[in-house]
């Protein structure tokens, strides 16, 4: 393998990654120091998230700083213990607001779906790139990569997780469209699994719910719209410049999970427009260098993992600020770098790390 031939990684896509990390471990520290009470310790959830942030970096630094070619060896453990880990969390993981996606390791809840997302992403990376130009047929580049990633996804929704199978859909659509295969095939298997996502809607309750939440939230005040309604009413209460740091009133228990899915609403009535503006800005802004690094990259494979991890990251942070809104239903995922909670903010930051030193050996 080649040395690394720039010294210094993208320095402004460093920089808006660690102003969001900022700016999340603050509004954790105020939206979770009333659920914090609950545990007899008001700074509960920030003191875990420091934790997770100080994880997180180390593994950013150390991304920044391995070759990302070499992860090339990794693929067939990865490509094994992405789909083990999701089977173990089915039959010993942890229960938590119905859902069991988590495998209790004492220290924090290890949510496996979210290894599952970045590990998915370096497989068919690597995959596709081993095809060269096989990669336009079918069977090869579509089916094969298709059968692994819908597995992948069929454990999630077992779950069940429905916002992760999103998630980890679209990113895989969006590493398939880059990879440039036939854009027909292409529509050929995304028609039917948007088909499939609907069908789920209908028949599941819990989506059902959801959705009918969405539409008519009004109509159920305290039950199906009652989140959608509190997420609302606490990002009208900000204005412009916000009610001020620490002084959000729908963190007293009026807003569900308000240091987690709902984080945005946090930053919302605490820091106003000002504030939402500035999230969607940095998250645009990562976005935006991120594929840039990935589409300078010197070969196929730092492409395509490059534009997965960006999607990865870019899909959550649109479902998750689409949710808050009242823009998309909600689907329970978390917003990179400023929700509380360990396996998605150092996956986040391992990815973005893995970024970074793509961007260290871009064009």
């Amino acid at each position: 393998m080649a040395t690394l031939r720039r010294q210094t990684p993208d320095l402004l896509l460093l920089l808006a990654i660690l102003a969001l990390l900022g700016l999340g471990l603050v509004m954790v520290a105020s939206a979770g120091s009333i659920k914090g009470l609950g545990k007899n310790d008001v700074f509960h959830y920030i003191k875990h998230q420091i934790v997770f942030a100080a994880v997180g970096l180390l593994g950013l630094l150390f991304m920044m700083r391995f070759d990302y070619r070499h992860l090339r060896k990794f693929v067939s453990p990865l490509a094994v213990l992405a789909p083990v880990l999701l089977i173990l969390v089915l039959i010993f993981g942890t229960k938590i607001n119905g859902a069991r996606n988590w495998i209790d390791l004492k220290f924090f809840n290890f949510q496996s779906s979210e290894f599952a997302k970045l590990a998915m992403v370096i497989v068919i990376a690597h995959y596709l790139t081993e095809l060269g130009d096989n990669v336009k047929r079918f069977r090869a580049g579509i089916l094969i990569p298709m059968l692994y990633t819908g597995f992948l996804a069929l454990l999630i929704a077992k779950s069940p997780d429905f916002g992760a199978v999103i998630v980890l859909l679209m990113t895989f659509f969006c590493i398939l469209f880059t990879s440039g295969v036939r854009v027909g095939y292409l529509l050929a298997i995304f028609v039917p699994a948007i088909s499939g996502l609907m069908f789920a809607a209908v028949k599941l309750e819990y989506i059902r719910n959801r959705i009918i939440g969405f539409l008519h939230p009004d109509k159920d005040p305290l039950g199906k719209g009652y989140q959608i309604l509190q997420s609302l009413m606490a990002l009208g209460s900000g204005g412009l410049f916000g009610v001020g740091v620490g002084r959000s009133r729908a963190k007293f228990n009026y807003l569900p999970e308000a240091h987690t899915d709902y984080i945005f609403s946090i930053v919302g009535e605490e820091l106003g427009l000002i504030g939402t503006v500035f999230v969607v800005t940095m998250l645009f802004f990562i976005i935006w260098r991120g594929f840039k690094a990935a589409m300078g990259a010197k070969d196929v494979f730092g492409t395509l993992l490059g534009a997965g991890i960006v999607c990865m990251i870019g899909t959550q942070a649109i479902l998750n600020i689409g949710v808050v809104t009242s823009s998309l239903p909600v689907t329970g995922v978390t917003l990179p770098l400023l929700s509380y909670g360990g396996s998605s903010l150092i996956v986040t930051l391992t990815g973005l790390g893995i970024l970074l030193n793509i961007s260290r050996q871009a064009k």
